[in-house]
């Protein structure tokens, strides 16, 4: 299940999105390069520049991503 909030605050959208980590057996590990969260990280910096944020926090049982993005300012 993923878990999708939005809200507003000081004049901007906070994206948060998280999900359950599931035990993966070794065999079963994906070691990927991040290279989508990299991706969003670089796009939200051309469209906003300092103005938008991005921060990524893995425990053992969750993972969730948080950007922001002002209102009012066009990408």
């Amino acid at each position: 299940m993923v878990n999708i909030l939005i809200t507003q605050d000081k004049g901007g959208l906070q994206f948060t999105t998280s999900n359950a980590l599931v035990e993966q057996r070794p065999y079963q590990q994906r070691s990927g390069k991040k290279m989508a969260q990299d991706n969003i990280r670089q796009r939200l910096k051309l469209a906003y520049g300092d103005k938008s944020t991005m921060d990524i926090i893995k425990t053992d049982k969750l993972y969730t991503i948080s950007f922001s993005i002002p209102l009012g300012v066009q990408p």
